[in-house]
């Protein structure tokens, strides 16, 4: 089965305290979701200029995974701590990956 990517994003106008985001949000999705098979988690800031501020990757062990982590109550928890490092909703997207090279 191919892995599932989930990208998390926040867009430009949003006022965002990435500390709080990377000391606590993403390790409580870390520890809420590893059960549902989330791999790894990545963060990237983006510049002036650019559509967004923050974008999060979420790689699960396939793209079933997510749709039960999206499904979980853990996911209750996870958005309802968005308030405490955002003034905006996040957008997400997902899918399942099919070609990649390292």
């Amino acid at each position: 089965m191919a892995p599932g990517l989930v990208t998390v994003l926040y867009t430009a106008d949003t006022k965002f305290d990435m500390n709080y985001y990377l000391k606590n949000h993403m390790p409580l999705v870390h520890s809420s979701w590893k059960k549902y098979g989330l791999k790894s988690w990545k963060v990237i800031e983006y510049g002036e200029g650019s559509l967004y501020k923050v974008q999060a990757i979420l790689e699960f062990e396939d793209e079933s995974n997510w749709t039960q982590a999206a499904a979980s109550t853990e996911k209750d928890t996870i958005m309802a701590d968005i308030p405490n490092y955002s003034d905006k909703d996040c957008i997400i997207i997902s899918g399942a990956v099919t070609g990649a090279a390292s």
